[in-house]
């Protein structure tokens, strides 16, 4: 969405999410977003929260404002939750009075690592039931023979992408899928895809005719 105005935007993100649910199919479309509306934020069915490799919060949209709030950091009346979230996982170098609201004129403190926000909400998250509702879920789809340590849980350090032994597919369809998928946006504007083609062809001929029946010698 970027470039886009918020109406704009919706209109993209409501589009994303009328494909996911098409023809009675339940598709996944995953996304990142940079500072999106209010209305924007809570078209998403899934948010996830993550702070230095860590899961600060994963679960429904809607039910995040509950966690935040059972944590210590309800959303303020009439603020975009999108920006109170990422603001407290983004506190890290303020005075401890203007966390509380107050204003001051002192000069900010380090806070410690166990104070920030962030910090607060990774260690609440941790010992929730969503939590180990979803530690369950990751283990019910393990691979056999395919481990991934608790620790890996735990912290979200990638141990559920990396442990599940290699790929599904091999690397032939893997790189014909691609192509495929290149080849079609590409082919959307043959304007755009013939040029490009034009482009490269000049190029080489350009600089392919410095080497033409050159001898190997690099002092000629």
């Amino acid at each position: 969405t970027s470039g886009l105005d918020s109406y704009m935007a919706e209109g993209l993100v409501r589009l994303l999410k009328k494909f996911a649910k098409e023809d009675g199919r339940k598709r996944t479309i995953i996304t990142t977003i940079h500072q999106p509306s209010s209305e924007v934020f809570l078209l998403f069915d899934t948010l996830l929260l993550m702070h230095e490799g860590s899961f600060a919060y994963y679960g429904p949209t809607h039910s995040a404002s509950e966690f935040f709030a059972s944590a210590g950091f309800p959303v303020p009346s009439g603020f975009n939750p999108a920006d109170h979230y990422l603001r407290q996982l983004a506190m890290g170098y303020l005075d401890q009075v203007e966390l509380e609201g107050e204003k001051t004129t002192e000069s900010p403190r380090a806070i410690a690592d166990d104070e920030k926000p962030a910090a607060k909400l990774c260690a609440a998250f941790h010992q929730s039931k969503q939590f180990v509702d979803m530690n369950e879920e990751a283990r019910s789809l393990m691979q056999k023979g395919n481990p991934v340590s608790d620790d890996d849980l735990a912290h979200g350090n990638g141990g559920c992408l990396y442990g599940y032994g290699g790929y599904k597919i091999n690397l032939f369809s893997q790189f014909l899928w691609l192509t495929w998928r290149e080849l079609r946006v590409k082919l959307r504007n043959k304007f755009l895809f013939v040029g490009i083609v034009m482009r490269s062809i000049v190029t080489g001929v350009f600089f392919g005719s410095f080497y033409y029946d050159s001898d190997h010698d690099q002092r000629e």
